[in-house]
């Protein structure tokens, strides 16, 4: 069990019961299946919402989600804002908050593609943001050879 299961499920019953939420996507390492999170990371989230400042320039809502200790913005992605916050047990989580009209620069900024491709996980989705993503280009997958001395040290004979 991963350390933020927790505030995840809090965060998906409350953006499912939010009228002004649309979608919430979990990326960076713990969306990642290649090079997962290490207990350090911390959770990066994208919200989808129709009034990015109220998440902005509110804490009320993360109450909902969990005991705040540190709360404050910053800029991110796309010209966007991010809320940072430090929940009890030092689950630090980047909540990057976008206006729905803002849909396309996860589909048409090269950044916002670039984060995609490295994994997303669709935590609430009432807009058919499913649908949307599946025309983001993913990468090619790709092969990494080990050096001649690794193959020779993996398939070396112990007797």
């Amino acid at each position: 069990m991963n350390r933020f299961n927790v505030i995840i499920e809090r965060i998906i019953q409350w953006s499912s019961a939010s009228d002004r939420v649309f979608a919430v996507l979990a990326i960076g390492s713990y969306a990642r299946e290649a090079r997962p999170a290490d207990a350090y990371s911390d959770l990066d989230i994208i919200m989808l919402v129709d009034q990015p400042d109220h998440f902005l320039s509110s804490d009320g809502w993360l109450a909902e989600i969990g005991n705040v200790h540190i709360s404050f913005t910053e800029n991110t992605i796309g010209g966007g804002k991010a809320r940072r916050v430090l929940f009890d047990d030092a689950l630090d989580v980047d909540f990057i908050i976008l206006s729905k009209k803002a849909l396309p620069v996860l589909t048409e900024n090269s950044d916002a593609i670039a984060i995609l491709q490295r994994g997303y996980q669709i935590l609430t989705d009432k807009i058919g943001l499913r649908h949307i993503l599946l025309h983001v280009p993913m990468p090619e997958p790709s092969c990494i050879f080990p050096s001649e001395q690794d193959f020779h040290n993996l398939v070396k004979p112990c007797f």
